[in-house]
């Protein structure tokens, strides 16, 4: 027997029943990630200082959890998996090379600090790699399958790389600075 139309349609009674049970099985630890990163970027929106070891740290933290992602979701994929994330990163990263120092920054020689003028895209970044990471679990936990499909894996590993590359291209351009090493330089 067929079902009928309004059996299937989704109502909002339906999709509220449906959006509850999706969080229900969201472990916590999740929501504690989100307002760490959420916390972590926001706090990058004003000029601050910051250490060279730590300007160089969050980016190798989140490249870290973007191979994460790509590794635990792609794992049997290493190949095509590998090779996308390292393209997006390459890209990025390259293009990020060609462009001068960041506009903004000086650089203190003798406390290795960076000023740094607020941005929003440290917070842009995060959330970014939050959001896919999220967004694939979420799908192949769904729908296991997709897991399976080059034309799933290899965008998703390459969107991984790429905003990897943003973060490291970002540093690089923020270190470009600390290359003058006598007092207060503008980049």
């Amino acid at each position: 027997m067929l079902a009928r139309p309004e059996d299937t349609a989704l109502t909002p009674t339906k999709e509220r029943a449906m959006f509850i049970e999706i969080l229900k099985h969201i472990p916590l630890w999740v929501f504690g990630v989100f307002f760490v990163l959420l916390y972590m970027g926001l706090k990058q929106v004003r000029p601050r200082e910051v250490s060279v070891k730590r300007l160089v740290l969050v980016p190798l933290l989140m490249m870290a959890w973007s191979l994460a992602g790509m590794l635990g979701s792609f794992a049997h994929h290493e190949t095509l998996a590998g090779t996308a994330w390292a393209s997006g990163f390459a890209l990025v990263l390259g293009a990020a090379a060609l462009r001068g120092p960041a506009i903004g920054v000086r650089y203190d020689a003798a406390r290795r600090v960076l000023q740094l003028p607020g941005s929003w895209t440290p917070l842009a970044l995060m959330m970014g790699i939050f959001w896919l990471k999220f967004g694939v679990g979420m799908a192949t936990a769904m729908q296991p399958s997709l897991a399976d499909l080059n034309g799933f894996a290899a965008p998703v590993c390459l969107a991984y790389g790429a905003l990897s590359g943003v973060f490291a291209g970002r540093a690089l351009r923020l270190l470009r600075a600390t290359r003058r090493e006598a007092g207060w330089v503008a980049a």
